[in-house]
């Protein structure tokens, strides 16, 4: 059991409610085996894959009552999929802040600089991206293996988008948008269901040894194997939707179209960040009080289920079974699993305390954000304004950890 995370005050906001994606878009998508509703910000795509996580699980278990084998592609393979990913950003949250500060919108940056104010990592625009094989072991070999790999490139200026970045480069949006690009075309390869060069690259250059060699081209394998089980069922449904007949189609005047998927994905990526910046102006700043209530009352409820908690039962006694369990002769195996699951659940607590605990921080950070976009004199008083109409803002540009 997974401890839920508190609320915050960022909205889930998915691209169907931007506009959507275009017809040929969706078609573009389908073939690499994704689903218009799989984009979003970082907090709705990790929402929606909770909940095919869960359908998972589910499955696994009626499979087992019923005493029949599992399908590596079960209940239906764009579950599967989505149940082995991560949410991936589709602009690198390492660029838009200080490093070694994720989650920290005090650490956004802040002109004569780069500048990334009202940026927050749950509000940015993301995607699945693969990274669980069957038995949920690490990711090497996997899309967001090979994404982050390259990221590390894009790190060094060694790749065509970021040419000449090193530590510390400003990154303009222009080259956030390529950088995107080129990300995010390692987990579309054109043609579609096929193998992207830079993954194959990455492979070859790992220096690992056989036994991990084999785990990486295993799991790159089964990926590219639950892409084709995926992406037939998903190119039907975006026939229908060339046809105007399906869910979700937006048709010639959407808001997000290319000539290839990774075009499509940048055309969301671009206006979910400009959307973000716009929010946060919205949100902190026109709206600060409420946002800042909410805050509280989230640290409030995750502070007092954590206190509960310690009072049922102190995390040192957990600790101490678990230890109990090992070095009883012979070892106790179902209690040590037991404390060893209880014990996973306190760190989630306290995990999601330390992180209401920053939300709370965040929306006075972003209130003085918001309050520098709109021209306002900065606080103190932390209270709401009125933003200029209309309100011109700069966007994002990132800068080299």
């Amino acid at each position: 059991m997974t401890t839920p995370a508190p609320h915050t005050p960022v909205n889930f906001l998915k691209a169907g409610g931007m506009g959507g994606f275009s017809a040929k878009c969706i078609q573009l998508l389908a073939e690499c085996g994704y689903h218009p509703d799989d984009f979003g910000n970082h907090a709705y795509v990790q929402d929606r894959l909770k909940q095919a996580r869960q359908k998972r699980k589910e499955y696994l278990e009626q499979c087992k009552q019923d005493g029949v084998r599992p399908s590596p592609n079960g209940p239906d393979p764009h579950t599967a999929f989505l149940a082995r990913c991560q949410s991936g950003h589709l602009t690198q949250d390492a660029l838009m802040r200080g490093k070694g500060s994720r989650g920290d919108c005090c650490a956004n940056h802040s002109p004569p600089g780069s500048d990334t104010r009202g940026y927050h990592t749950d509000a940015a625009p993301c995607m699945p991206m693969a990274t669980y094989g069957p038995t949920g072991q690490k990711s090497i070999g996997s899309d967001h293996w090979a994404v982050g790999r390259n990221e590390s490139a894009q790190h060094a200026g060694t790749t065509p988008a970021s040419s000449g970045l090193s530590s510390g480069s400003p990154v303009s949006s222009t080259q956030l948008g390529a950088m995107s690009q080129e990300n995010t075309a390692i987990v579309t390869p054109n043609p579609p269901r096929s193998s992207h060069p830079t993954h194959d690259a990455a492979l070859k250059s790992a220096k690992w040894d056989k036994n991990k060699q084999a785990q990486a081209a295993q799991r790159k394998g089964g990926i590219a194997l639950r892409k084709q089980a995926r992406s037939a069922a998903l190119v039907e449904d975006a026939a229908a939707a060339e046809a105007g007949e399906a869910q979700g189609a937006a048709g010639d005047s959407a808001a997000f179209d290319g000539n290839t998927a990774a075009e499509c994905i940048e055309a969301f990526r671009s206006a979910a960040m400009e959307k973000m910046q716009q929010d946060a102006v919205t949100n902190y700043g026109e709206n600060y009080e409420s946002a800042r209530d909410e805050a509280q009352a989230a640290k409030a409820q995750a502070d007092q289920a954590l206190a509960d908690a310690e009072a049922a039962r102190p995390k040192a006694d957990i600790e101490q079974a678990r230890r109990d369990a090992v070095s009883s002769d012979p070892p106790d195996w179902d209690a040590y699993r037991a404390a060893n699951a209880e014990l996973g659940e306190r760190r989630g607590l306290e995990r999601n305390a330390a992180r209401a605990d920053q939300e709370v921080r965040n929306v006075d950070c972003l209130h003085a954000q918001a309050r520098s976009l709109a021209g306002q004199p900065p606080p103190p008083p932390n209270e709401s304004f009125t933003a200029p109409s209309p309100l011109n803002l700069p966007g994002f540009t990132g800068q080299i950890p």
